[in-house]
């Protein structure tokens, strides 16, 4: 096999017009079969691949090892190799209505390492030929491959990310794996083992890819860079241990559904969570955590006794999210303050009422803790309110709850302004604790007398007034108010209200002596009326000049 480039010449040697390279292939050309691979159909448009040398991290390919030559998505030529360099196979342009690689598209290189079963990613340099795609030419390369890819895990500084890798690590060490790190305070398992390099303690070893990993790191936020090659998530055994939270990985290289990640197992969850307060409660149809993110850990909390060994699906038996698909609004509190810690306990409210009316949109809960507030949620009609609260961690100094603690909780009226205390009734005694369960589920109730029991039409205030005086009245039902003000003979003077809209409370209105027409009263005997479904009433006023 040779090629060689011939020139076109004119009198003047030194300058050719022109040049092409010719390939002279002596033999036969006979790759071996692929089976990775899925090339177009041959078609007569032919383009030789001429590989001059190719290594996968710096070791030579092995006979069975598969190239494949792609335009965009498709590929478009493939040879199994068959042990000796050049390696010649042909790919296949377009011819008619075939499918094929076009003239001037750009080439790109797959690798099929048949010994470690992975993809490797390429990059390739021409020693000859063309340097794109062109009918009836060919190419020269040299291919530099590798199966190890880089996993970038976003870490937010000053609380506690729930991490995990899908990724194989190049070196297991769990130094080595987080070792640069800036920050690093410390690193924990579900089982208590931990990594502490301020103290150059670690019980982990090495890491597990099954596991999800807490890991606390302070300064600014950062990016871990985990190197490492892909697994087949089916392969790897998660043991789910019963009666605790277990710290588990995602295997998946994708956002996938948690509802069709865990179908297998969806009986016996009970909760499913992550370091950001969502969740997936099957049992209630509660899913606020939506999909299973690449780099993310997450927290299972399985019903029973028994402990589950537990396998993902594999890629094909799953949903790849291409958006998020939680039932979840991004409404964030604005008058209860509290910390993320990134240690969650859910709290899920099912009904919240205030002087026996329910709770209006905008509405806020909070969550107490000895007095400290530690978590909240804005309250939507349509749906369950759930609340991620937040553990402390002394050793870093995060504010939060500690287990066994007494849940509290208060309520806050956007419409009134006003924060007041609840009652709660757990679904359970051992909800009432912080961690006393895997969640805790509450109604709460409250009385800060915002909402009048009855309709009510009180005493005007200053009585007698000189010139303006206020009206109070109470209306505990949303109704439509007219409020008429009649002198001594049952005229009719000033509405100063006339089938309004109210909705529950106590409200107060501002009469300023007028009448209809803005002319000033005489003093005198005046009635106010008021008008609210089947209730009426009527006070008397003294207008004193």
């Amino acid at each position: 096999l040779t090629s060689k480039k011939i020139f076109v010449r004119t009198n003047n040697l030194r300058q050719p017009l022109d040049s092409l390279e010719i390939l002279y292939i002596n033999g036969i050309v006979a790759p071996l079969q692929v089976s990775h691979f899925t090339p177009v159909a041959e078609t007569n448009n032919l383009f030789y691949i001429v590989v001059d040398d190719a290594d996968i991290d710096g070791t030579q390919l092995q006979t069975g090892d598969e190239i494949a030559i792609f335009d965009g998505e498709t590929c478009v030529g493939a040879g199994g190799f068959n042990g000796s360099f050049p390696f010649v196979f042909p790919v296949y342009g377009i011819d008619g209505g075939s499918a094929g690689f076009a003239d001037g598209d750009t080439m790109s290189v797959q690798i099929w390492d048949s010994r470690h079963l992975q993809m490797a990613t390429c990059h390739y340099s021409v020693n000859g030929g063309c340097q794109t795609f062109q009918s009836g030419g060919f190419t020269r390369l040299d291919i530099n491959g590798t199966i190890y890819r880089t996993l970038q895990i976003p870490l937010t500084a000053g609380r506690f990310n729930l991490i995990s890798s899908y990724l194989f690590p190049r070196d297991t060490r769990i130094d080595s794996v987080f070792h640069g790190l800036a920050g690093l305070k410390i690193l924990y398992q579900d089982n208590g083992n931990a990594y502490i390099p301020q103290y150059n303690l670690n019980s982990i070893g090495d890491m597990d890819i099954s596991e999800g990993y807490h890991i606390f790191i302070d300064g600014s936020d950062q990016v871990l860079n985990i190197n490492g090659i892909g697994i087949l998530p089916e392969n790897w055994q998660i043991l789910l241990r019963a009666k605790q939270f277990n710290s588990v990985a995602t295997l998946y290289n994708a956002s996938v559904d948690v509802t069709t990640a865990f179908q297998s197992i969806v009986d016996q969850v009970d909760i499913i969570q992550n370091d950001d307060g969502g969740v997936w409660i099957p049992a209630m149809s509660i899913n606020s955590l939506g999909t299973l993110e690449p780099g993310d850990g997450y927290q299972v909390f399985i019903k029973g006794d028994t402990d589950i060994e537990f396998y993902y699906p594999s890629v094909d038996q799953v949903t790849v999210a291409k958006e998020a698909v939680a039932e979840k609004t991004d409404i964030e509190p604005e008058h209860f303050q509290f910390v993320k810690t990134g240690l969650p306990y859910t709290v899920v409210v099912q009904s919240a009422n205030f002087d026996q009316h329910p709770f209006e949109n905008g509405d806020e809960i909070g969550i107490f803790a000895n007095g400290l507030c530690v978590g909240a949620g804005v309250w939507q009609t349509d749906q369950a309110l759930v609340i991620p609260t937040w553990k402390s961690f002394e050793d870093q100094k995060l504010p939060g709850y500690n287990p066994g603690e007494q849940i509290k909780i208060r309520g806050y009226s956007r419409r009134f302004r006003t924060e007041f205390e609840m009652d709660a009734q757990f679904a359970s005694e051992s909800q009432k604790e912080f961690e006393g369960a895997s969640y805790s589920v509450i109604n709460a109730n409250g009385s800060p007398e915002l909402i009048p029991q009855k309709y009510a039409l009180k005493q005007n205030y200053p009585n007698p007034f000189n010139p303006s005086t206020m009206i109070p009245f109470d209306i505990p039902n949303e109704s439509n108010v007219t409020i008429i003000i009649y002198n001594m003979l049952g005229e009719e003077i000033y509405r100063v209200a006339n089938n309004q809209n109210y909705l529950p409370g106590h409200y107060q209105i501002l009469w300023n002596g007028c009448s209809d027409n803005g002319r000033q009263l005489a003093s005198g005997i005046y009635f106010v009326r008021m008008i609210a479904g089947d209730y009426q009433a009527i006070r008397k006023m003294i207008f004193l000049k």
